[in-house]
């Protein structure tokens, strides 16, 4: 394909690009919404979502570039000295 993507058989780069568009709109509107039912927060930092299972509520974010430390209670950032 000219547009570098996957090929796409009887759509245009364009259509291709559209449906890949709406696609992940839904994709992120149902996590939304799954994370809204499961109770799942996100690092205040990274927006990455995080599911505190048992302790205290000191968290620290599982995402490789972000790592912050913060309160699951509060959402208030922590220094992790």
């Amino acid at each position: 394909a000219k547009c570098n993507q996957a090929y796409h058989h009887n759509e245009t780069c364009e259509q291709y690009a559209a449906r890949k568009g709406k696609e992940e709109q839904m994709n992120e509107e149902e996590l939304k919404k799954l994370a809204a039912k499961m109770g799942w927060k996100t690092c205040p930092k990274c927006k990455t979502y995080i599911e505190r299972t048992y302790g205290c509520f000191h968290m620290k974010c599982g995402n490789p570039s972000c790592k912050a430390e913060y309160c699951d209670g509060c959402g208030k950032e922590l220094d992790p000295k």
